[in-house]
């Protein structure tokens, strides 16, 4: 593992950059010098609790960097690969993580209120317990990823690739699963409070059916026994009971 005093780049040390940038910050962008490490190359660095809020890591290549309690608020990481990177902790508020490679990754209990995932390679990450609230996860590929007890409160997961994964108690209140994918998911005491899943593919997936009653479908919906959305469908949702000692849902 590497510490920025360690790296070069262009000349500077990676401490060198980070305290301009630490400046820069602390004085409203006026001294110091923003952080732009476009395209650079630091894999396996460890930048345990560094903040790099407003950076410019354009297609940087950070895999297997340990980044744990970082804040990356308003950075821009699109195209970025951060293949198992351990982001845990981490804060990336609003920060644009477009097209990013987050593969393998480890991101438990990290904070990306409004960040923008959309297209995000997200295949086998550890997300336990992160939040997403009103985060862009339009197109993202979430196969296999660990999802249980995250927070995706209003998130935007149109087209999400959710194959098998697991979303355990994962909050998906008011979140948008229009066109996504989740065939194999495990979906056992998620709550889907306004959720929309208009068109999206529940072939396979495990789900309680109580905790659908507020879903919206539509025609296009694919259901868990492959089977598209009706009336029977809405006729049986309506019906189901929540088995005697689970924890009430409020919508």
């Amino acid at each position: 593992m590497k510490t920025p005093d360690k790296i070069k780049i262009k000349g500077l040390t990676l401490k060198d950059i980070i305290d301009e940038h630490k400046i820069w910050l602390e004085s409203d962008f006026i001294e110091g010098k923003q952080a732009n490490l476009f395209g650079a190359n630091i894999i396996r660095a460890d930048l345990t609790g560094v903040d790099l809020s407003w950076a410019i890591l354009t297609k940087i290549n950070l895999s297997g960097a340990v980044l744990t309690g970082s804040i990356l608020s308003k950075t821009e990481l699109s195209g970025a690969n951060l293949l198992h990177a351990d982001l845990s902790n981490s804060i990336a508020h609003q920060a644009n993580l477009s097209r990013i490679v987050l593969s393998g990754a480890r991101l438990m209990d990290a904070d990306l209120t409004g960040a923008n995932l959309s297209d995000a390679n997200l295949i086998k990450a550890h997300l336990n317990r992160a939040i997403f609230t009103e985060a862009n996860l339009e197109n993202a590929n979430l196969y296999k990823a660990d999802l249980t007890a995250v927070n995706l409160t209003g998130a935007d997961l149109t087209g999400a690739h959710l194959v098998d994964a697991d979303l355990t108690d994962a909050d998906l209140t008011d979140a948008n699963l229009s066109e996504a994918n989740l065939p194999g998911a495990n979906l056992f005491g998620v709550h889907l409070c306004r959720a929309n899943l208009s068109g999206a593919n529940l072939d396979g997936a495990r789900v309680e059916l109580y905790r659908m009653k507020t879903a919206e479908f539509s025609e296009h919906t694919i259901m868990m026994d492959g089977t598209k959305y009706d009336a029977g469908w809405a006729r049986q949702i309506e019906e189901a009971e929540e088995p005697h000692g689970a924890h009430q849902i409020e919508c």
